[in-house]
């Protein structure tokens, strides 16, 4: 998680989108909009208690962990829209550098090679 916050907020600093203007927002955000920490912090968890779950749970109890973590992830991103603080690529963003922090946080603990390393 603390891997996925500074990875997000490094960033939010290096691309400096700012947020969307909208005439009635429900709700205001002060900083940068891209990527979403929101969906980031939600991709990172759900996908991380997916993997460490995974060997102790039956093949039922599996997909009942990925349609949870699916349905979080949209309701976060989608309320992220919805509130008028991010744009929808900012939520996807968050997602997808989300899945990869917790890729990349997987194949450094397994020692797993990847393609480029021989």
């Amino acid at each position: 998680m603390m891997t996925g916050w500074a990875t997000g907020g490094a960033c939010k600093v290096l691309v400096r989108r700012l947020r969307p203007v909208v005439d009635d927002p429900l709700s205001h955000s002060s900083g940068y909009s891209f990527p979403s920490a929101h969906a980031l912090n939600v991709a990172v968890a759900g996908s991380a208690m997916i993997v460490y779950g995974w060997p102790l749970l039956r093949r039922s109890g599996r997909w009942v962990a990925v349609v949870v973590a699916t349905v979080g992830g949209l309701t976060v991103g989608l309320d992220r829209i919805l509130l008028g603080v991010h744009f929808p690529s900012d939520v996807i963003g968050g997602w997808l550098l989300g899945l990869g922090v917790t890729v990349a946080s997987w194949t450094g603990f397994t020692g797993r090679p990847t393609r480029t390393s021989r």
